[in-house]
């Protein structure tokens, strides 16, 4: 019996680890997934790194060539990963608004849109972004100056030039924004009162709202 179980225990000791084995890098793993030939698989690896939230900042300048991508899935992905990872990827952003492909720059103000990025570099940066060719990043930037805050920093007189903006959508952006500083935006109420008298009633109906919050702003903690 003795020997018996001299000659089973070797067969159930333990395996020794391999030498050297190491377990791999997941943001190294993913950012490789990310730069792969399948677009199912480049989408999966934009959302992994999401989940890593700022532990994955190392992925950014990786992510932020995916909003680019071919496949506009994996862009929207890599917008979704960039906003998890908050302020670490906004320096990149701001860069990325720059860049000479136009999906990288439109991709790069949706997520500072939803951002809302402090920091006065990229609110200034953002504000020079108004004056963009693409109508889409104009509009972006609007929303991401409503998140700012402040109406420092040239915000304001950015927006209340956004208010003659050739597209809508970004006119209409700027009032909402500039509504959202309340008081503060007091230099806006003017040119917002030239807006009561446009050909679209969404937007005289945006403007007179806006006015009201700029020159009737409610309390704080008052209802």
């Amino acid at each position: 019996m003795i020997r018996s179980a001299l000659f089973i225990l070797p067969l159930i000791a333990p395996l020794p680890a391999a030498s050297g084995q190491q377990l791999q890098d997941p943001v190294s793993a993913h950012v490789r997934r990310l730069h792969g030939g399948d677009a199912v698989d480049r989408s999966q690896a934009a959302k992994a790194l999401g989940a890593l939230g700022e532990s994955g900042r190392s992925a950014v300048p990786s992510l932020v060539q995916a909003l680019g991508d071919r496949d506009p899935f994996v862009a929207r992905e890599a917008v979704a990963a960039l906003c998890r990872m908050g302020p670490t990827a906004v320096p990149h952003l701001i860069d990325a608004l720059d860049n000479p492909n136009k999906s990288i720059r439109h991709h790069a103000a949706v997520a500072l849109s939803r951002i809302g990025p402090t920091d006065r570099t990229a609110v200034k940066a953002i504000v020079q972004a108004l004056q963009s060719p693409e109508p889409q990043v104009r509009r972006r930037a609007c929303l991401a100056l409503e998140k700012v805050g402040s109406a420092g920093d040239g915000v304001v007189a950015g927006l209340i030039g956004a208010l003659n903006d050739s597209d809508m959508t970004v006119r209409a952006s700027a009032v909402f924004a500039l509504g959202s500083f309340g008081a503060e935006a007091r230099d806006a109420a003017g040119p917002l009162g030239a807006l009561l008298a446009d050909e679209n009633a969404k937007l005289r109906t945006v403007a007179g709202e806006a006015i009201r919050k700029i020159t009737d702003p409610k309390p704080t903690g008052k209802p």
